[in-house]
């Protein structure tokens, strides 16, 4: 290990000027401090903490914060990092952002908080430059920064070529016969994700390029010419695997490559995920192609291209060498971007990308599935669906069906508050609409049952079929012990919060302080209401309203009634089928809905449930209850619970309403054998896994129990646990009488509700009129 008369010997100083230096304690003429920092950067030199002579007020802790270990690249980043310091005395902390703000946030801070003297960071905060400088440049503490730039920041930078690197990928993939390629890559606010975005842009955009690589090729006459540039497409994604197969897949529905560039090794599993599930054989029609750290093992691994070719480890040295050199010399030390080169020589690397995926010799030219002459469908399929982002992600996963049954699958889609009336339309044949397999509601199960308008399934199904969760299939398709439906979309209704807030010691004293009660989820409405007053316009929550309620129409309203009944042990329905709406009890439920709408955020009847999560997910309430299939945005529900900023909860007093979606057989379609095999392909465990991925929630025991999906969507426990209290909404059937439409019973109570709303009506009137007019309709049914 080099000392520092190691260092004044090489430089041809004394051991004086060295010190002087390192701890700026007497300046040194520009030659002579060049001199010492190159013989600094030649030995490697660390000083020794121990050392009597060395008086050096800093502590040995440093920071290393990455993206995540998911993929080789950044594990060998961290393994260079680890190698410079291997024999020093610097302990090296090691956190990681997952690419989350908040969470880089908070892993600085902590780092700050330990004393950290310097800190390695590929950042994905590159807008905020004022943060850093204010912690770290204007305080002396030593920043190096790992492939993304902070911009306006003077800061160290280590990166690789990537323009380079990609232009040379994508020259010799054009020579190899490619021309319809597809990038998948980072945010272009990351310097080296932009930098890759730009050339391969550049490169299948301009005609010179691609001349350029075919001439190249010395064993062809081959040219491209401007009138046959390439066809390619950029896909911006998360760099992992979940967001790559739900970008991918959703891509490969409408442009299919021949071949596919990632930037990350985690991004490229997810892609050919999606690559089999559309039964695209990698290799022989698509090579997929992954930048990667360089390696000694050459090897195919999975069908996946991979580019060894990032000098990881070098890069990872270069920055552990630049940390250690602004800490040893904070005065004088020079911010430098350096630019580690690749091995451009390595033909191995390049010659591979000459050959579909990693065969020995490269097939003719792909042919993708689009272009393929399937044999014509024996048969078509027709979907009526909900118009909702959980049932439209099953568009993504059709393909593979079609092209192994040889069926081919329409969907047509409606909106909540249409899709009743629409199943019935199409059945009765009053409109344009044809369906083979309806989604409906689970509380129109017995409605659409007694009616005959859903196949009795039973003869086609099979116990061992039932891997969906306890008493699942009794709640979504059972009717008169027979299966008229298969569970799709499993939706208790749960309470979700900001955690950040109801753990803020001062709100927690405020609250306290104001009610006598400690802030926690609520156990009881009365709780509920009392935490709405709490938030509202509450200028220390930093929300406006403490919850936003739905009232749009009659299917996202009533809901919010219907729980609180259960909560207060009322009903609308007594046994013996007497309308009991006007009970004590239901009247305290009345008052607690009331007391909830007046606050709540105005004017709910302009709001759906999508409305109400949006204002949740922005910010702008401080609780939500709501049914999980209308939570669009499961990335930021990801973000919100990665940081600590988002809790789940049962609703109060335990009491959720049980929603959810089936899938059930049109009785009068001349396709049941079909159309029951491709119920049972949508709600397999298999495709569970996919559904979920694409932010669907299935009804499937497995997913619940899938550690990975657990960790990467925090909720499901809660989800999961909700079974155990959540009960759907009981259909109104008397023996020997048809069965009541939920549909009916929900517009009567809406009507009323509404009036409550506008303040037309106080309470007790419209109490009086629901309870009115369900006797009505239950003596238009004989009851």
């Amino acid at each position: 290990m080099s000392t520092i008369k190691d260092v004044a010997r090489l430089a041809g100083v004394s051991i004086g000027s060295v010190s002087n230096f390192i701890n700026g304690t007497r300046p040194v003429s520009s030659k002579m401090a060049t001199k010492i920092r190159t013989a600094i950067e030649e030995l490697n030199y660390i000083p020794n903490a121990n050392a009597a002579n060395l008086k050096i007020d800093r502590k040995l802790n440093l920071g290393v914060i990455l993206p995540n270990l998911n993929s080789y690249y950044y594990t060998q980043l961290y393994r260079g990092i680890e190698a410079f310091f291997q024999n020093t005395p610097y302990f090296i902390n090691l956190l990681f952002t997952h690419d989350n703000p908040k969470v880089e946030e908070t892993a600085v801070k902590r780092l700050l908080a330990k004393g950290i003297s310097g800190l390695i960071l590929m950042t994905c905060r590159p807008n905020d430059w004022e943060y850093y400088y204010s912690h770290f440049i204007k305080r002396d503490i030593a920043l190096v920064l790992l492939d993304r730039d902070i911009h306006n920041l003077n800061s160290s930078l280590i990166t690789t070529n990537y323009a380079k690197i990609i232009q040379d990928i994508t020259l010799r993939l054009l020579r190899s016969g490619s021309r319809k390629i597809a990038l998948f890559c980072g945010s272009m606010d990351f310097t080296a994700e932009r930098e890759v975005q730009q050339a391969f842009e550049a490169v299948c955009a301009d005609p010179v390029h691609a001349d350029k690589a075919h001439a190249l090729n010395k064993n062809t006459d081959a040219m491209l010419t401007p009138s046959d540039p390439p066809a390619f497409h950029t896909v911006i994604c998360e760099l992992n695997k979940e967001d790559a197969f739900a970008r991918g897949i959703q891509l490969f529905t409408e442009f299919v490559p021949d071949t596919i560039i990632t930037t990350s090794e985690a991004a490229a599993i997810g892609l050919r995920e999606a690559l089999a599930l559309l039964h695209h054989k990698i290799g022989s029609e698509i090579r997929l192609v992954s930048l990667d750290a360089e390696c000694w093992h050459r090897a195919p691994l999975s069908g996946i291209t991979y580019v060894n070719i990032l000098p990881a480890m070098a890069m990872g040295k270069a920055t552990g060498r630049t940390l250690c050199q602004q800490i040893l010399t904070p005065k004088t030390f020079e911010n430098r971007h350096n630019t580690i080169d690749y091995n451009s020589e390595d033909t191995f690397l390049f010659t591979s990308l000459e050959a579909k995926g990693n065969n020995a010799e490269p097939p003719a030219l792909p042919i993708s599935v689009t272009e393929k002459a399937l044999p014509p469908a024996r048969t078509e399929l027709n979907l009526l669906m909900l118009d909702a982002p959980d049932s439209a992600a099953l568009q993504y996963l059709l393909p593979n069906y079609e092209h192994t049954h040889n069926i081919k699958v329409n969907i047509r889609y409606v909106a909540h508050s249409e899709i009743y009336d629409a199943i019935l339309r199409a059945h009765y044949g009053h409109s344009e609409i044809k369906a083979d397999i309806y989604m409906f509601d689970i509380p129109w199960l017995s409605s659409l049952a007694s009616k005959r308008i859903l196949a009795d399934l039973s003869p086609r199904f099979r116990s061992a079929q039932n891997h969906f969760l306890p008493n699942c299939l009794n709640y979504f398709g059972m009717f008169n012990n027979q299966v008229y439906g298969l569970p799709f979309l499993y939706a208790p209704q749960v309470l979700y919060y900001r955690k950040d807030l109801f753990e803020n010691h001062a709100l927690q004293a405020s609250y306290e302080r104001a009610t006598n009660s400690p802030l926690r989820p609520p156990r009881t409405w009365k709780e509920f209401n009392s935490l709405l007053s709490f938030f509202n316009n509450n200028p220390e929550t930093g929300v406006r309203f403490g919850t936003s309620l739905p009232g749009a129409y009659p299917e996202c309203a009533v809901p919010e009634l219907y729980v609180r009944l259960r909560g207060h042990g009322a009903g609308l329905f007594s046994e013996d089928y007497k309308v009991t709406v006007n009970s004590p009890q239901a009247l305290k439920a009345y008052i607690n809905y009331k007391g909830s709408i007046t606050r709540s955020k105005p004017d709910l009847q302009s709001r759906n449930d999508f409305d109400c999560v949006n204002d949740f997910l922005n910010g702008e309430t401080a609780m939500l209850i709501t049914y999980p299939s209308f939570i669009a945005n499961k990335v930021s529900l990801q973000d919100l619970s990665l940081i600590g900023n988002m809790g789940y909860s049962q609703v109060p007093q335990q009491t959720s309403i049980l929603g959810g979606w089936s899938l059930g057989l049109d009785a009068g379609s001349s396709h049941k054998d079909e159309a029951f095999d491709l119920l049972q392909w949508i709600t397999n465990e298999e495709n569970a896994n996919y559904l979920t991925i694409l932010g669907c929630q299935p009804a499937v025991a497995s997913i619940f129990k899938n550690d990975e999906l657990c960790t990467l969507y925090p909720w499901l426990p809660t989800y999961r646990s909700a079974l155990n209290f959540a009960r759907p909404l009981e259909p109104v059937r008397k023996h020997g009488c048809s069965v009541i439409s939920q549909d009916e019973i929900d517009r009567i109570v809406y009507n009323e509700l509404v009036k409550l709303y506008n303040d037309e009506v106080d309470i007790g009137t419209a109490i009086d009129a629901t309870r009115n007019g369900l006797e009505k309709l239950l003596a238009s049914y004989n009851y």
